[in-house]
C-alpha cells in the first residue's frame, strides 16, 4: 500500500501498490493543483487593496462597501460603483457620483467600512449609527496620502491610468 497525506487538506489516500504509480502521482498533483488553486482563491478574497480607490481609508486589506454619512451614498469597491438612491427612492449604481455630490472631495469625507453584502438595504441602520458623522468626524488617512508599501501598487497604477482624475471625484476607472 502507497499512503499519501495532504497536510492543508487532512486527506489519507490510500492506494494498492499493484496499481501503476502514475496513478497516484496523477492524484497527487491533481490535489496539489485543486489545494494552491483553492489556497490563491481564498487570498485574493481576503485581500482587495488593488480595488479600493485612493480616497479610500488606509489600513484595510479587504474592503466591500464605503459608506459615506455626508453623502448618504455607498461606494462598492470591487464594482468601482456608487450607490444611491436615485428621484424615485430606488437604488442606482453609477460610475460617478450623483450630480449633486460631483464637487464633493471624497478625500476629506469620513468614510466607514462595512463588509456585509449589499448594506444599501439597511440603509435606515447606518444613518442612525453614523448620523453624527455628517459633518463632524475624525480625519481619516487616505490611500493617496499613505507611505504605506502595500499601497505603492495602487498609486503607481492609478498615476499611470488615470491623468485626468479630479480632487472632486477621484475613484479609479
Amino acid at each position: 500500500m502507497i499512503y499519501l497525506t495532504f497536510t492543508s487538506g487532512n486527506i489519507l489516500i490510500i492506494i494498492p501498490t499493484d496499481m501503476k504509480n502514475s496513478l497516484a502521482l496523477i492524484l497527487l498533483a491533481a490535489m496539489l493543483f485543486t489545494a494552491s488553486s483553492s489556497s490563491i482563491a481564498q487570498d485574493d478574497a481576503r485581500n482587495n487593496i488593488y480595488c479600493q480607490p485612493l480616497w479610500g481609508p488606509v489600513s484595510y486589506d479587504y474592503v466591500e462597501y464605503y459608506y459615506l454619512p455626508e453623502l448618504g451614498v455607498y461606494y462598492d469597491v470591487p464594482g468601482s460603483q456608487y450607490i444611491y438612491k436615485n428621484k424615485s427612492l430606488i437604488w442606482e449604481r453609477s460610475k460617478r457620483l450623483p450630480f449633486p455630490y460631483r464637487n464633493t472631495d471624497l478625500f476629506s469625507t469620513y468614510k466607514v467600512v462595512i463588509n456585509q453584502p449589499e448594506p444599501y438595504l439597511r440603509h435606515v441602520f447606518y444613518v442612525v449609527r453614523y448620523h453624527n458623522y455628517r459633518n463632524e468626524h475624525p480625519k481619516q488617512l487616505s490611500i493617496r496620502d499613505s507611505n504605506d508599501s502595500r499601497y505603492a501598487k495602487v498609486k503607481n497604477y492609478t498615476d499611470l491610468t488615470s491623468s485626468s482624475t479630479s480632487l472632486a471625484n477621484p475613484d479609479k476607472h
